[in-house]
């Protein structure tokens, strides 16, 4: 797995928020959350018993000492490892071991319940200042099978191919182009009818059209795998490319079929929202409109612009309601 240098304002936590994003790619915001806890927690406890040792040697030695770790900057040497708990820690010097008392724990557990969702919306925002500068960004969208906040890490420089080699071979990656040309060629379609997903009759067609996968079972197991490693989704007894796929390969999605804005028309919706590829979820009942949301943005969007919930597109005059916009698509 690639590592990535920090600077010393970047502390051990951010460093394990990374490496759990490094390795699961998509987490939802409540994962993110809990492990923010237990990361802070593991942090916090080190950072009280090294204090407490601290003290201990300056009594034994007679001696003042004031120094402490603060902020959750841990020293390299000292840093708890991957959110693992210090809590029975002792003192290297003394052999003692150190406990937290009653009010110890009591002050971490206030820390700890004081995290928010906006705590890992700025670990987002600050780890994304660094994975820029390596073509890498953690994106924020909504999850279109369960409406859950999810945050997927991309590589925003490699094309689809390169991506997509690393797991699959060329055969297999020209079925993957196949299935996504069938889902999103909709240039002879109304926008009303737009759905971004195929049956797994067609899937499988695709796939003995495009491979020597010549029978149903070889052709399904396929599409399992694909599902399986993330690619592609089984909603509602089809096949969709999943969250993830539609992040990591937005860029060639847009390059090929075009955007469907008010200054172009192509067959790529993009949630108003949160901005990435909208497959699923809410569109203007004006069949001439763009907009479109997942539900979950939708519903952000209604509470932020509570004195004007007007549909965004300046040439709509519908509004952004319950009724005015509850066609999914």
């Amino acid at each position: 797995m690639e590592e990535f240098e920090f600077s010393v304002n970047y502390t051990d936590f951010h460093k394990t928020v990374l490496q759990y994003m490094m390795q699961v790619k998509v987490a939802t915001q409540p994962q993110l959350l809990d492990l923010s806890k237990n990361v802070y927690s593991a942090i916090m406890r080190h950072q009280r018993i090294q204090q407490l040792s601290q003290e201990n040697n300056a009594d034994e030695n007679g001696e003042d000492t004031s120094n402490e770790v603060t902020n959750g900057n841990v020293n390299q040497d000292e840093s708890p490892q991957n959110g693992t708990n210090a809590e029975n820690s002792g003192d290297s010097s003394t052999g003692k071991e150190i406990t937290l008392s009653d009010e110890d724990e009591s002050s971490i557990k206030e820390a700890i319940d004081s995290l928010t969702n906006n705590t890992v919306e700025f670990t987002v925002v600050a780890l994304n200042r660094k994975l820029n500068t390596v073509d890498f960004e953690i994106v924020r969208t909504s999850s279109q099978e369960s409406e859950e906040i999810l945050y997927i890490l991309i590589n925003k420089k490699s094309d689809n191919a390169v991506k997509l080699s690393t797991i699959f071979t060329n055969a297999e990656i020209q079925i993957i182009n196949d299935l996504i040309d069938r889902m999103f060629d909709h240039s002879n379609e109304s926008k009303s009818l737009l759905s971004y997903s195929i049956s797994p009759a067609v899937a499988v067609e695709i796939v003995k059209k495009s491979s020597s996968k010549t029978t149903n079972q070889q052709s399904y197991e396929f599409l399992n795998d694909l599902e399986l490693k993330g690619w592609i989704s089984y909603i509602d007894r089809r096949y969709t490319l999943s969250s993830r796929a539609l992040a990591e390969l937005k860029g060639f999605l847009i390059d090929k079929y075009g955007e469907d804005s008010a200054e172009t028309e192509g067959s790529i919706s993009i949630c108003y929202g949160c901005k990435q590829i909208a497959t699923r979820g809410l569109r203007c009942s004006n069949d001439s409109c763009f907009i479109r949301f997942h539900s979950l943005c939708r519903d952000h969007f209604i509470k932020s612009n509570s004195d004007s919930t007007k549909c965004p597109n300046n040439d709509c005059d519908l509004r952004i309601g319950e009724n005015d916009m509850g066609i999914y698509f």
